[in-house]
């Protein structure tokens, strides 16, 4: 190995993302989220946090550790990430759903309120939990798919909070729901 004074700058800064990792391992356990994946509620993410007293941040960076391919994950079809004063927060975020195909507005969330795809939305002390069908796709065909989801909010007074979308069913190809609705079927 190199001593400190031989490292470059590639190298500390190697170091330094491994270190960013390593710490939301050993501040949230994996235990922490057992039972999670069978029943996985905002509340429950709140609870878990402020039990551990760690950052949202951090929070959301300790789950974006769950590999997508390991056995336990209980973040499956499932994105999360922060509200700041009514308004999605571009990062940290966490996201993984079938085949690539999110909610189209992922896409632009750093520049959009909730209300603008949750409209009966506004802050409160209580969680906020609607579900709905959302226009879905890839970064390049969006719109594509309907996506079920069920979207909520950490009760604050307006701050900061956790929010989350479940996918809740199949993804349907748009032209065959609306099919679907317009024949009655």
């Amino acid at each position: 190995g190199k001593d400190s004074s031989q490292l470059s700058k590639d190298d500390i800064e190697e170091i330094e993302a491994d270190t960013e990792q390593l710490s939301p391992l050993l501040l949230i356990p994996t235990a922490a989220f057992e039972g999670f994946e069978n029943d996985c509620t905002i509340q429950r993410l709140a609870d878990v946090r402020r039990r551990l007293k760690v950052s949202m941040g951090v929070f959301i960076n300790r789950i974006k550790l769950f590999d997508r391919t390991e056995e336990f994950n209980p973040f499956r079809r499932s994105a999360i990430g922060i509200v700041r004063k009514d308004r999605f927060v571009d990062a940290p975020f966490y996201s993984d759903f079938e085949d690539g195909s999110v909610p189209d507005f992922f896409h632009e969330r750093s520049s959009m309120a909730i209300k603008d795809v949750f409209g009966d939305y506004s802050s409160s002390e209580r969680d906020f939990v609607t579900e709905c069908t959302l226009p879905a796709g890839t970064f390049h065909s969006r719109g594509v798919d309907a996506m079920p989801v069920r979207f909520s909010v950490e009760g604050t007074s307006g701050g900061d909070a956790i929010f989350m979308v479940q996918q809740t069913g199949a993804l349907e190809r748009y032209v065959d729901t609306i099919r679907r609705f317009t024949l009655g079927n």
